[in-house]
């Protein structure tokens, strides 16, 4: 018993030594490969922040200037939803984080609906998780990127306008699959890179060329006929408005439910200031309302708060269809993230963010792991999609839901709900744990470890199979060829043979025809000659009678 436990303590060191020095052995060519972000918002400072996590070289290159980043006057940009599986992976990336981000956001446990005339309750949905982190957190995207921004350790270059990337076999930097591709600057800069992630946005210079390297066109957005009006209002400009100033309470989320359209307030920086969203449906295209007519009519404190906000930004929501492939076809080192290559519909805030975060985490695990940035590219799609499809389906069924509701007036308050629901346990079978992960339990980067290798299976087994049917359907094209050479030859033999007894024949019916007539000659010579016997006899006879008589 004491052998066996020993001998199992020494196989459990040993695997762990292994793992130790495989990783060890991926930091380090992790090392060696330099990661060119492209964009330095939120879903590029994602990428950087992960990428230089698993110990990459990353550069991010962006046009615009160092004001754009800093400053107090920069508006709100809107909330962003950071659920328990975006936390999950975030909270690791630097042990202050999780209190820089608690202290910015709003650690909301319940998500509150109310009346838009008179402010009553009309339900609560928990957001409560099952990860790490037991609530979603919400803050301003101004306040997430500054966060992003303190906490990268990448290389960051301003007033750099990338205008082509070039990832043609001609135009790497060696041959592939580890030639690099680069992206050429406005002032002729070259930026050479293992990997290029581009983050770059609307108009998107990457879109363009990942699906002309695949040969598509199109892919028009999709106009989803919403508004959304973004802002926010600093508490001390509410004044002594009662009903106004319930709105700062700390860790306050409210849902203002109108016949159809709906505004979401948050308040953020410990009830310093309020921020809100407001969505508003033109299903008739008469141009999008101003934010006090919007709101006319609605609750008294809801209505002076948003009369007290600053500079407001509005935006026509549109959804960007995602193409066949995210990547380029070219060289397959030139990705497109973010919204260059998606925008999930509008009215699912706790998808959104979350899932690019968790995209992010995954794709830097995989170029960790793969042997080669094409593979790791390859295994990061593969990885993605199942997730990407379930996300796609909620957001697609949410909307639907609220559009229709909206455009009778008649938007209730459970359309728009959502909650963050934990993972269940249930009866465990053998070998199992009984817990059934919930779609907030999801742990990007473990996940992407643990099933890394699978992905890899899979991927064998389909150039196997390929392999396979190619080598069937050459060996099916060549017996062909050959059954064909056969008929052929066949059909030349029998038009041969066929030759020879047709001649054996003329041949046959030559002597027949000479025989008959030699036969037909003689005979008629004999008779000629009997009849000429004939004829002499016959007259000899007529003189001996013609004698008798005169004589």
């Amino acid at each position: 018993m004491i052998v066996a436990v020993v001998t199992a303590v020494a196989i459990t060191q040993r695997e762990a030594r292994r793992e130790k020095a495989a990783k060890e052995a991926e930091a380090a060519a992790a090392a060696k490969k330099d990661i060119l972000v492209v964009g330095a918002g939120i879903h590029g400072l994602l990428v950087a922040l992960f990428c230089r996590a698993q110990g990459f070289t990353v550069t991010i290159v962006d046009q615009k200037g160092v004001q754009h980043f800093k400053g107090d006057d920069r508006a709100s940009g809107g909330l962003v939803w950071l659920a328990p599986n975006a936390l999950t992976v975030l909270e690791r990336m630097h042990e202050k984080l999780p209190g820089y981000l608690q202290e910015a956001a709003c650690a909301a446990e319940t998500l509150h609906y109310r009346r838009y005339k008179s402010g009553k309750s009309l339900s609560r949905t928990a957001l409560g998780g099952g990860g790490t982190s037991t609530h979603c957190l919400a803050l301003t995207a101004t306040d997430f990127l500054d966060l992003l921004l303190d906490f990268t350790t990448a290389k960051l270059v301003l007033n750099t306008e990338i205008v082509e990337y070039k990832d043609a076999p001609e135009d790497l930097d060696g041959p592939l699959p580890h030639g690099r591709p680069y992206a050429l600057a406005a002032d002729g800069q070259k930026f050479y890179a293992d990997c290029i992630v581009a983050c770059d946005g609307n108009g998107s210079l990457a879109r363009k060329h990942v699906l002309a390297s695949a040969g598509e066109e199109g892919w028009p957005d999709i106009d989803t006929k919403w508004t959304v009006t973004t802002g926010s209002v600093l508490a001390a400009e509410l004044g002594e408005h009662e009903k106004a100033r319930k709105l700062v309470d700390k860790d306050r989320v409210d849902v203002w439910v109108g016949e159809g359209a709906y505004v979401s307030t948050v308040t953020v920086g410990g009830g310093e200031e309020v921020v809100f969203d407001a969505y508003d449906l033109d299903m008739q295209n008469e141009g999008e309302l101003l934010l006090e007519e919007l709101v006319e009519g609605w609750e008294g404190g809801l209505v002076h708060a948003l009369s007290k906000a600053g500079e407001t930004t509005s935006t026509r929501l549109k959804i960007r269809q995602k193409p066949s492939t995210l990547v380029s076809r070219k060289s397959r080192k030139v990705l497109m993230f973010g919204d260059n290559g998606f925008t999930f519909p509008p009215h699912s805030p706790h998808l959104e963010m979350s899932y690019h975060v968790e995209a992010a985490q995954t794709l830097a695990v995989c170029l960790r792991k793969a042997a080669s940035v094409p593979l790791g590219l390859e295994i990061y799609t593969r990885m993605r999609n199942p997730r990407y499809a379930r996300a796609m389906m909620m957001a697609q069924d949410r909307f639907n839901t609220i559009t229709a509701s909206a455009a009778e007036g008649e938007l209730e308050a459970a359309e728009l709900k959502w909650e963050i629901e934990p993972g269940r346990k249930e009866e465990a079978g053998p070998g199992e744990d009984g817990i059934v992960e919930g779609w907030w339990d999801y742990d990007a980067e473990k996940w992407a470890d643990k099933n890394f290798e699978g992905v890899i299976d899979i991927l064998t087994a389909e150039l196997l199979g390929k392999q396979r049917a190619m080598a069937e359907a050459q060996a099916k094209a060549q017996a062909e060829v050959e059954a064909e050479a056969k008929k052929k030859a066949e059909g030349e033999q029998a038009v041969v043979e066929k030759g020879g007894q047709s001649r054996e024949g003329d041949q046959s019916e030559d002597g027949d025809d000479d025989g008959e007539e030699d036969g037909d000659d003689n005979g008629e010579e004999d008779g000629e000659e009997k009849d000429s016997g004939s004829q002499t006899q016959g007259s000899e006879r007529v003189e001996v009678v013609k004698l008798k008589h005169d004589g």
